[in-house]
C-alpha cells in the first residue's frame, strides 16, 4: 500500500519551480508571481498541457512586464514544477501555445498561458509520409522517433496484429490516433476477442526525492485495466481532522464525490454508438466476398474493473428467443483491402496478394465497442493534491451503501477499481487538489 494522502489543503505544496525563457534571450522566474496553475494528463489527449494564470508586474524585467519586455508571443520555454503534500512533484518542460489578457490595471497586468509540450508543436510542422511495413507498435515507435523527433521516453506494448500502409501526408498525432483503433494487445484474449489502444503522454514525476520519467505511452485497454490499483480511497461525511481519521486499509479521503453509473446515461445515445452490441460489414472486391459479422460484448471476453457489464432488458427488447441478443444498434462498412501492399520481393509479395492488410471483422469492431464500454461508468472526483498519480493509473474506490442504518456497508454497485482518463493537478496560492475522472465499463466493486 502506497503512502497515505495527508487529507489537508495547500500546506507545504505548491510551486518550486517557474521560469519562462525569451525567444529572443533572456528569462523571467515567475515563482512569486503564480496565481494558479491547472496541469492536465489524458488518455484522449496527445500531450500533457497546463494553464498558468500569472501576475506580470512592472519592473519585471527591462522596466516594464514580461509580456512586453521579454516579450511573450509564443512558443516560448516553461520549466514548470508544481508540489504536493506528500513530497511529490510534477516536473516538465512546457511550450507557450496562447497568451490571453486575464486582468488590466495601469501598473500591472494578469495574464493566462496556454502551454503545451513541446511535440505538440512539433506536430504541426511536420508529416508522416513514408510506407510502413510490420507490427504497428513498431510504427508507433518510428513514428515518434523519426518524425516528432522526441528525446523522451517511449513506453510501447507489442501488438500481436501488423498492419501496412502510407503515411499519406498526414500528421503524426493523428496517424497515431488511427492506428490505436487497429491494434491488438499480445497479451488478453488475442485477436478476436479484444482490441483498441490508447495514445497518451504523462509528465516526469518525483516521488521522494526521485525523478521518475514517463514521456509517451501506447497501451491497450486490457492492460490498463488489469494493472494493480495505486491508491485506495474512501468517500464518507466523517470529519477527517488532518488525515486522522482515514479508514484502516485506505490511503486517503475522497473530497467530492461524483457518480455517473452505466445507467444514467442516455440509453439511445449509448445504443448509436454501439456500447454492447455491435454490426461490421466487409465487401471484398478481389473475390465480390460479402461478410455481416455481429458483435456483443461479453463477460469473458476481456479484463474488466467490476464483476461483470450491466444486465440489459432480454425480456422486452430481444429479438433473436433464447440468444438474450438485442440486436446491433451500430454497423460499421469496410472494403477489405486484399493484397494491397504486401512486404517481400516481388515472389512473396505475389504469393500475399489474396491476404488482407487487416482484419477488420475481428479488429475495427471490437475497438469500436470496447472504447464505447470503457466511458459507460463515470466517476468525477476531488482528493488532496498527490502528485503520485498520473493518468492511465488504477485508483480502488468505496463510498457508503446509501441505506438506514448507523454503519452502513461499502457500495457494491458503485465501488472498486477504476481508470483514470483525465486528471488535473491545481495548485494556486493555499489550495492543491487532484481532480479526476475515472471509467470503467462495468459495475459492482470487486472484492
Amino acid at each position: 500500500m502506497s503512502e497515505a494522502i495527508i487529507a489537508v489543503k495547500g500546506e507545504g505544496a505548491g510551486v518550486s519551480r517557474c521560469i519562462i525563457y525569451g525567444n529572443d534571450g533572456g528569462e523571467v522566474d515567475f515563482l512569486n508571481g503564480i496565481y494558479s496553475i491547472h496541469y492536465y494528463e489524458d488518455l484522449l489527449e496527445d500531450c500533457v498541457r497546463a494553464t498558468i494564470i500569472l501576475v506580470d508586474s512592472v519592473g519585471t524585467i527591462k522596466g516594464t512586464t514580461a509580456l512586453d519586455g521579454l516579450p511573450i508571443v509564443g512558443q516560448e520555454k516553461v520549466e514548470l514544477t508544481i508540489n504536493d503534500n506528500n513530497n511529490n512533484a510534477k516536473s516538465v518542460v512546457l511550450f507557450v501555445n496562447s497568451v490571453k489578457p486575464y486582468f488590466n490595471d495601469t501598473n500591472r497586468q494578469m495574464i493566462t498561458l496556454d502551454l503545451v509540450s513541446k511535440e505538440y508543436i512539433i506536430n504541426e510542422q511536420v508529416r508522416v509520409r513514408t510506407r510502413y511495413d510490420g507490427k504497428i507498435s513498431d510504427h508507433i515507435d518510428k513514428i515518434l522517433k523519426d518524425v516528432i523527433k522526441t528525446q523522451k521516453k517511449i513506453n510501447l506494448e507489442q501488438t500481436i496484429n501488423t498492419y501496412n500502409f502510407l503515411g499519406n501526408n498526414k500528421k503524426p498525432f493523428y496517424t497515431c490516433r488511427w492506428l490505436s483503433k487497429k491494434s491488438v494487445p499480445t497479451t488478453g484474449g488475442g485477436l478476436g476477442k479484444t482490441a483498441g489502444f490508447f495514445f497518451y503522454e504523462v509528465g516526469d514525476t518525483i516521488v521522494n526525492g526521485s525523478k521518475e520519467e514517463k514521456g509517451f505511452y501506447y497501451k491497450s485497454i486490457d492492460t490498463l485495466m488489469k494493472q494493480e490499483h495505486k491508491v485506495k480511497l474512501m468517500f464518507n461525511t466523517t470529519v477527517d481532522k488532518r488525515g486522522e481519521k482515514v479508514p484502516a486499509g485506505y490511503d486517503g479521503k475522497v473530497v467530492s464525490y461524483n457518480v455517473e453509473t452505466a445507467g444514467s446515461g442516455n440509453v439511445t445515445e449509448r445504443m448509436k454508438l454501439g456500447l454492447y452490441n455491435t454490426k461490421i460489414v466487409t465487401f471484398d472486391p478481389f473475390n465480390c466476398f460479402y461478410k455481416v459479422t455481429n458483435q456483443q460484448a461479453d463477460d469473458d471476453s476481456y479484463e474488466k474493473g467490476g464483476k461483470k457489464l450491466p444486465k440489459l432488458n432480454d425480456k422486452d427488447f430481444t429479438f433473436n428467443k433464447g440468444t438474450g441478443n438485442q440486436g446491433p444498434t451500430k454497423t460499421s462498412y469496410f472494403l477489405i483491402d486484399t493484397g494491397t501492399m504486401p512486404t517481400g520481393n516481388t515472389k512473396q509479395q505475389i504469393g500475399k496478394s489474396q491476404e488482407p492488410n487487416l482484419d477488420y471483422s475481428n479488429v475495427v469492431n471490437y475497438s469500436t465497442m470496447r472504447y464505447n464500454n470503457l466511458f459507460s461508468s463515470k466517476v468525477e472526483m476531488t482528493i488532496p493534491g498527490t502528485f503520485k498519480l498520473s493518468v492511465g493509473d488504477t485508483v480502488f474506490v468505496d463510498s457508503p451503501k446509501i441505506e438506514d442504518v448507523k454503519n452502513p456497508d461499502v457500495n457494491q454497485q458503485h465501488g472498486g477499481k477504476y481508470l483514470i482518463s483525465r486528471l488535473c493537478h491545481y495548485v494556486d496560492q493555499r489550495n492543491t487538489y487532484t481532480v479526476m475522472d475515472l471509467v470503467r465499463e462495468s459495475v459492482e466493486r470487486k472484492a
